[in-house]
């Protein structure tokens, strides 16, 4: 098998600033949706025939389609062997290279990368398909969620902030210019506008007012006497 330029590892970036580097140095590579497949090449795995130990490590990641060794491959270093991994779904891939990669194992160091020149004309039609779709869905879900968060704040607008009438802010002393939103408190009221205050012997009195309450309420009760013997 012919060495690509895709499957060379490429030397860890170094001149990042340091707010954008983290802590483990990586490389600096675009992928695509061309560049990626559920082709997997793993490299730098130790030639002690270790493909079932590879497998059960591979499934924990995703169903596997097939896992085999690539004999002939020219950049195999000496005393390691390279395998070529097929996953059922390109999620499955891609999260198993970002996983694996640069990783340990029996001694060795993983170098994972993709193999897309090993699809069919159907893979990547499939693949494409799929990707399209999935851009899809993301432009609903994203358009459904800012509408949904424009009319709420339009809703809690008008529900926190209703406008007055003129003639509503007019009867409470307001200018009579413009319009005032928001709840407004009555500058003077009116003598007809205070509520009459009805006394009963059942009403809670306070002792400071109890004199006061029993004076009215004794002078209520001769009036209504009054008006009973004129009657």
């Amino acid at each position: 098998m012919e060495i690509l330029p895709h499957h060379v590892q490429q030397n860890l970036c170094t001149s990042r600033p340091q707010y954008r580097q983290g802590r483990k140095l990586t490389a600096v590579k675009v992928y695509t949706i061309a560049g990626e497949s559920r082709h997997l090449l793993f490299h730098g795995v130790p030639d002690l025939n270790l493909r079932d130990e590879l497998k059960t490590k591979l499934s924990k990641y995703g169903k596997l389609e097939s896992l085999a060794e690539l004999p002939n491959y020219k950049d195999a270093e000496q005393f390691t062997k390279v395998y070529h991994a097929v996953f059922c779904d390109i999620k499955n891939a891609r999260f198993t290279k970002r996983k694996l990669d640069a990783t340990s194992f029996y001694g060795g160091v993983f170098h994972v990368c993709y193999a897309p020149e090993m699809e069919n004309v159907e893979e990547v039609k499939l693949k494409m398909d799929l990707r399209k779709a999935d851009v899809l869905k993301r432009l609903r879900t994203n358009s459904r969620s800012t509408e949904a968060k424009s009319n709420f704040k339009l809703e809690e607008y008008d529900r926190n902030i209703p406008a007055k009438s003129i003639s509503d802010n007019q009867q409470y002393g307001a200018s009579s210019k413009g319009v005032i939103y928001g709840p407004q408190l009555p500058t003077a009221l009116t003598q007809t506008e205070t509520p009459e205050l009805k006394i009963t012997s059942k009403m809670f009195i306070p002792r400071q007012l109890q004199k006061r309450a029993f004076t009215a309420l004794s002078s209520m009760e001769m009036q209504s006497n009054k008006r009973a013997r004129k009657d």
